[in-house]
């Protein structure tokens, strides 16, 4: 089963862990799964690990 952070999950990380000083870097990358996590990122800007996130993708492989 595959993890697919989607364009919520990131909303939501944004919102819990703003203060993240890990900026993205790089080319746009579109998931294929969520047409709107791509422009989410590229508003807000932030990179996040998922190991930091790791109650967010529990969540997610219980669904």
């Amino acid at each position: 089963m595959a993890i697919q952070f989607s364009s919520a999950d990131y909303e939501t990380a944004v919102e819990e862990h703003a203060r993240s000083e890990h900026r993205l870097e790089g080319p746009v990358v579109e998931a294929l799964w969520d047409a709107a996590l791509a422009p989410a990122m590229q508003e807000h800007g932030l990179a996040f690990a998922e190991e930091g996130l790791s109650d967010e993708l529990v969540r997610d492989l219980k669904r």
